[in-house]
């Protein structure tokens, strides 16, 4: 009898190393395709996406995009780890990214969001709480260009492009960023503290640089280019902070900049 309990002592130890194995997030390094069809590692960004979310980096990683696509639900970046994220055109070529989701987030309105905590499901796409974000490259131009080719454009809700609670050190540059959203206040890029929406932490963007780019937002009469939003009832160290923005082309109908709350 002593020995058939070692037995199963043995047999549920390999068990639960088994399961440890499985369980273990995928890993990712170098780079990987987003286009329209199967022939591509992801078929939208959304499902890059997610794929980012839940993997492992063991390297730098770079998502190239190799068509235009047409996103029906929002997208969420994060990056938790010690290496570059990058996202840019696998060439020299014109690339677009249209969202037309129809419904907007359970937390933070943005299309495209660094720092967001995505699912799949429409209507639930992004929390109001932020995963630690850092190391992110979104580069609109194929490697070694300037150029803007990417452009990122939303005509549903009132923020494109939304940098939201706790992210740092990231990199928007020769891109293409266009709200023609008819929301009464809309915005292409945002930077925003999640101390403004619906949890208990105190923190905004920290260190992001915008260069190259064309930002633009004019379709509705209060339409705004750049929108910097923390929450003066609470800490300014959960205000966005050492935001660069330059050598980009702002066009808006009400407002060129924003600034609702900054630190520096």
């Amino acid at each position: 009898i002593h020995y058939n309990m070692k037995k199963i002592t043995f047999f549920l130890t390999a068990l639960v190393v088994s399961v440890a194995i499985f369980a273990q997030a995928p890993q990712m390094s170098g780079a990987y395709t987003v286009g329209a069809g199967d022939s591509y590692d992801y078929e939208s960004m959304a499902e890059a996406g997610m794929a980012i979310k839940e993997a492992e980096f063991t390297g730098d990683v770079t998502l190239l995009i190799c068509t235009d696509l047409t996103e029906t639900v929002n997208t969420g970046i994060v990056n938790k780890s010690e290496y570059t994220l990058t996202i840019r055109p696998d060439k020299d070529e014109d690339r677009t990214i249209t969202y037309t989701t129809g419904t907007d987030n359970t937390g933070p309105t943005g299309v495209f969001v660094i720092g967001g905590d995505m699912t799949m499901t429409p209507g639930n796409t992004i929390g109001w709480a932020s995963i630690p974000t850092k190391n992110v490259v979104i580069d609109g131009a194929a490697e070694g260009e300037s150029t803007p080719r990417l452009k990122i454009t939303n005509g549903s809700f009132g923020t494109n492009v939304l940098l939201y609670g706790d992210v740092q050190d990231v990199v928007v540059k020769n891109c293409i960023l266009e709200s023609t959203a008819a929301a009464s206040s809309n915005y292409a890029l945002t930077f925003r503290s999640e101390n403004s929406s619906k949890t208990t932490k105190d923190i905004g963007p920290k260190n992001c640089l915008v260069e190259n780019c064309i930002i633009e937002s004019t379709h509705a009469t209060k339409s705004q280019a750049v929108y910097c939003r923390g929450e003066q009832a609470k800490s300014a160290a959960g205000y966005p902070a050492n935001i660069t923005i330059r050598n980009c082309d702002i066009k808006a109908h009400a407002r060129g900049m924003f600034l609702d709350g900054v630190n520096g």
